[in-house]
């Protein structure tokens, strides 16, 4: 019977992901680890290796479409002697302290209701919003997600309101370009971003002779090497010099659990243009 390879819970409140691209072609053999496919999250790109030794038998999620967590995305044939139920975990589905939370005894819900520490609902802020909107009371739909997670699909249910209708019908006046890939992405965390984040300016002055004395001095280093330096790397480091003496700043909020989460580690984003939009590179542990 054919193994159906179905999108991994990867933790972090991830609820979907879009498949990039395919590393096999259907009908190849594939060993156990081998990759499988590149999937596109809100977090970060993923490589799905094989569960089992075997067949590629076909492809369910094509390049472009974004499935959910637990859905089909490929089968395959295991080879004799496999038993695929032993796989049905892959390495990447193993929870996180999470997600392994929600599903371990006494943080469950009996009801089916997505309850997490203390009787709350697990639920994104997307979710909480939707449900907001239409006037639903999370504390009484089912979560059919990971975990007993409630989804918006849940939601909408509850609330008796139906998905998004399908695509206008085309005009000669005007061009459709699919919404995917890395550009969705970006453009969700940026609305994430604009509407969960608190935005303030401030504008101050600094003698930063030394610091250009001293990035003169690398480009002179960097050239010999064949590698051109900015100004940009030693703000990072400036940046992750504050960061130390005011902890307070390197936190996040965790609305679900209304906590705020210190951070032990010092990781900064650096935007840079790609070919295809902006992207931000995390350089971890930036104050090594």
């Amino acid at each position: 019977m054919p193994f159906e390879l179905k999108l991994p819970d990867v933790g972090e409140g991830i609820a979907e992901g879009e498949v990039v691209r395919w590393l096999v072609a259907e009908g190849a053999a594939v060993k156990e680890d081998d990759l499988l496919v590149e999937i596109l999250t809100d977090k970060a790109n993923i490589e799905l290796p094989s569960p089992v030794t075997g067949i590629f038998l076909k492809i369910l999620a094509q390049a472009g479409q974004v499935v959910k967590v637990g859905e089909p995305i490929a089968l395959i044939e295991p080879a004799a002697g496999q038993a695929a139920a032993r796989h049905a975990v892959t390495p990447s589905d193993r929870p996180t302290p999470a997600s392994r939370e929600a599903m371990e005894p006494g943080h469950g819900s009996p009801s089916g209701k997505a309850a997490g520490a203390g009787g709350e609902v697990l639920a994104t802020p997307v979710v909480r919003k939707l449900a907001k909107d239409l006037g639903v009371e999370l504390g009484n739909v089912p979560g059919t997600g990971p975990g007993g997670r409630i989804i918006e699909e849940d939601v909408r249910r509850a609330g008796g309101a139906k998905a998004p209708a399908g695509a206008p019908a085309e005009s000669p006046s005007e061009e459709r370009v699919p919404f995917k890939g890395r550009r969705r992405m970006i453009a969700r965390k940026m609305v994430a971003a604009k509407t969960r984040v608190p935005h303030a300016l401030l504008v101050d002055e600094a003698d930063v002779s030394g610091l250009l004395a001293e990035r003169a001095k690398l480009r002179e280093i960097g050239e010999r090497e064949g590698v051109r330096i900015t100004i940009l790397p030693l703000i990072m480091k400036a940046v992750a010099g504050a960061l130390q003496r005011h902890p307070a700043l390197n936190a996040s909020l965790d609305e679900d659990r209304e906590e705020i989460v210190l951070k032990k580690n010092i990781d900064i984003g650096m935007a840079v243009d790609a070919e295809d939009g902006l992207v931000v590179p995390v350089v971890r542990t930036a104050d090594a």
